[in-house]
């Protein structure tokens, strides 16, 4: 064998270990049967067996990243429909003119109250209301924190010049606010929210 073949040889493996190290695979054409040759074959098997450990690799990669995809993609569906929920579970109605009703059902936590807020000055602000009716009879069980929650939202809509009502406090939820000592003594409340309506209808003067 010359040195040129040699030389020829030895560059052919250099270039092919080099486009290894790039992500290429360029197999060396192998064509003599001498000691160069053993080493030949065995950098085409190793680096047959990196290439095919590559592609192994990025498909899992492949179907990881896909996978992500579609966890966020269920993530994003669940946080709408908690969304939804939340708007359904709480509307915010029309009830008469100038006058809102918010019926509450269920458990008031931190996240639902932010809700409620948010959407109920948001209307209060975009329109002429003058009286907000917080109905609470769906509310059987009340904490420390659901009456401050209900505290701040009529705190927040008289600042926009909206007189906030209860209506429909249940005898348990009553009880448990006196004992707790909350002061809502600056909260009108009535039985219903029939009464809670004849009363904002008296102040505006619609009925006697």
């Amino acid at each position: 064998m010359s040195i040129d073949d040699l030389n020829q040889r030895l560059t052919a493996l250099e270039e092919s270990l080099a486009a290894a190290a790039a992500g290429t695979f360029q197999p060396i054409r192998v064509d003599h049967d001498d000691a160069l040759a053993a080493v030949e074959y065995g950098v085409n098997i190793v680096m047959q067996d990196l290439n095919e450990e590559i592609d192994r690799a990025t498909k899992n990669e492949r179907e990881l990243q896909a996978k992500l995809e579609e966890i966020t993609a269920q993530k994003e569906l669940i946080q709408r429909q908690r969304e939804t929920i939340l708007k359904l579970s709480t509307p915010v109605l029309q009830l008469w003119d100038h006058i809102l009703v918010m019926p509450i059902i269920g458990v008031l936590d931190s996240d639902r109250a932010n809700d409620v807020s948010d959407r109920l000055l948001q209307m209060i602000h975009s329109g002429s209301v003058r009286f907000v009716l917080l109905d609470v009879t769906g509310i059987e069980l009340v904490d420390t924190d659901t009456a401050a929650h209900l505290t701040r939202v009529v705190q927040a809509a008289r600042l926009l010049g909206v007189q906030c009502m209860l209506t429909g406090v249940q005898p348990a939820v009553a009880l448990t606010m006196v004992s707790l000592g909350l002061d809502i003594s600056e909260v009108q409340t009535h039985r219903n929210l029939k009464q809670g309506l004849t009363a904002c209808l008296q102040s505006m003067g619609d009925i006697e």
